[in-house]
This record gives C-alpha cells, structure tokens and sequence, in this order.
C-alpha cells in the first residue's frame, strides 16, 4: 500500500523556545509521508534560523503578523498533499499519531479525524482531555455546542473540507477552532476520534486570566452564531440554554484569580441560562465566600473598601450580551 501524504500546517510566532520539538515530533511520524508547513506570523526571535535548518520536508514562508488563523489559512493554501493536519509550535505528537488516524479515515471513510490530548506543562490541570468531557464520534454538533472538545493540535481532515466551509475565520482569536468545529459539524460530517491520547497539548498557566473579557466576548459571538445554524440541524431549547450556561461558566472560570467581580456575576448569569449544574453553583458559592472573606478581613484591619473597583468590574462584565433562546 502506498505510504499516505499530509502536510502538517504549523503557525509560529516567536516560537523559538519550542518549535523544534514540535517539527521533530511531526518529522518522526511512522507509516506515512510529511511535510512540514511553517508560516512565521511575524516573529522577531529565531524562529526562522531554527525552521530553516531542517531538511527539504521542512517549508517555511512568512508574514507580517496576522494572527493565527491568518497563518493556518496560508499554510492550507500552501499545501502539497490532500490530507492536512495542524500542530501547534509549542504542542508534540505520538510517533503513531497520523498513521493511527488515516487508519481510522480510511475504514470510517471519515474526512475529519481527532484524537485526545495529554496536558503537559503546569501540574494542576487534568493530565487527559477526555478527563474533563467525553470523546465524542459522528453528528457532534450538540455535543460541541457543550464543549471544545476537540484539541487543536489533534486534528486531521481533508483539504477540500477546510475550503468547503471556508477555512478559519480571522476576526476570531482564540476561539477561531471552536468556530470551524462547530461549522463543519453543522454541514452534517461525520467525525471520527482515535481514543488515545496521541497529542501533547502544553498548557501555560500564566494564559488562564489573560484578555480573559476579549475571550467571553469571542466564545458568546461564537456561539450566538454557531446556533444560528440550526437551519442545519434541530438544536434543542434545552442545549441552546445549557451551552450558554457553559459559556458563561468558561468565562468565569478564567476570570476567577484576577477579576472576581466578573467571575461573580458570569456565574450568576450561567445559572441564569441553566439553575441545574451543581458544579457552578459551588463555584458560586465558593468565590462568593472568598469575596465576603476579604471584605471582611478588609474592615477588621481598618482599611477602606473600595466599593468602586468592584462595582466597575461588575459593571465591565455586564457588557457581555445576555439574550434568551
């Protein structure tokens, strides 16, 4: 049988503390042929010095900064082979992680193919994907409405599916992923997930908190127009409200170290949308607690409270529309 193609699409910006690790991980692939896609989205470190001394299977081209999605969309135009999947500069995979997946593409005859994901990096978090939420197969779309489920780095699909529903979208940072999942699901494709953990995920703690009101912004709008999509498919009054709970609870979730006041009222608009999920009436409860805590502790020392930063950050997350399904 002849040895399958892919082009490995891999944006980069400053990247230079991991992408060597990554593009060996994507070289070093058993059973099949790659080429390694490398678009610098405007680095200024030595990002291109460390692409370019790879062999000829390694391409790079650059642009002025763009953004991510900017840089996937260049490297899927770029691409050799028909089959392409992404990785991330600073994410690894399994030797056996693409082989393992056109396997599975060509028995299921399945154009797009993910598979977990291992955390790596910070200690706290939860070590597999599927830990936190299933692994699902097939029509995905309410589930994915849910949850991101999918890792980016995982992913493996057919070129002519990615020009189909238009590639990434730019106008998203940070949710630009979610947004395609969602509108391949919704052009009814059968997804398909090899179950074991082939895909090294690196978690950087010091991004939980960061642009965390830029992020609630994107996951609302893209899930405002993700639903929008049921011409497609009959979304359920009940999941539309469950996935925006969802949504407000994400957003809270990032938000809760450094911006308590929004993470406090995203929790109460969550229960807003959905008053079943018990995991977010503890969250509630417990950063409530912590709020009282220190306003306590802050009148017991003497000191003044400072009722107006709290109104102000309360007053900044009330800018994320709440709009009822």
């Amino acid at each position: 049988m002849n040895r399958q193609l892919v082009t490995v699409v891999m944006p980069a910006y400053n990247a230079a503390l991991h992408i060597e690790e990554a593009i060996r991980s994507a070289l070093q692939q058993v059973d099949c042929d790659v080429e390694v896609m490398v678009v610098d989205d405007g680095s200024t470190d030595n990002t291109a010095s460390i692409t370019q001394s790879f062999d000829d299977r390694v391409r790079y081209v650059s642009q002025s900064n763009a953004g991510p999605a900017a840089a996937r969309n260049l490297g899927v135009s770029l691409a050799s082979h028909d089959w392409i999947a992404f990785l991330d500069a600073d994410d690894v995979w399994e030797p056996t992680k693409l082989s393992c997946q056109l396997q599975l593409a060509q028995k299921s005859n399945s154009p797009f193919v993910y598979t977990d994901a291992r955390n790596f990096g910070d200690d706290h978090v939860s070590e597999l994907r599927s830990s936190v939420g299933g692994m699902p197969r097939g029509d995905v779309l309410e589930a994915l409405l849910l949850d991101n489920f999918i890792t980016l780095s995982s992913v493996l699909l057919r070129r002519e599916l990615f020009q189909f529903v238009g590639g990434f979208r730019t106008e998203y940072c940070g949710t630009e992923d979610w947004d395609l999942w969602l509108r391949i699901a919704a052009a009814r494709i059968n997804f398909e997930v090899v179950p074991e953990p082939l895909t090294r995920y690196r978690w950087q703690d010091g991004s939980l908190s960061k642009a965390h009101l830029t992020m609630a912004r994107q996951r609302w709008k893209t899930l405002d127009e993700a639903i929008s999509l049921k011409k497609n498919h009959s979304i359920s009054w009940s999941v539309a409200r469950r996935a925006r709970a969802k949504v407000m609870a994400t957003s809270a979730w990032f938000a809760e170290d450094a911006h308590p006041g929004h993470a406090l009222y995203w929790y109460c608009q969550s229960l807003f949308y959905w008053p079943f999920c018990k995991t977010t009436w503890k969250a509630l409860i417990k950063i409530a607690l912590k709020a009282m805590t220190r306003r306590w502790n802050t009148v017991a020392s003497g000191d003044p409270v400072n009722t107006d930063s709290e109104l102000a950050d309360t007053s900044t997350a009330m800018r994320i529309p709440r709009q009822l399904t």
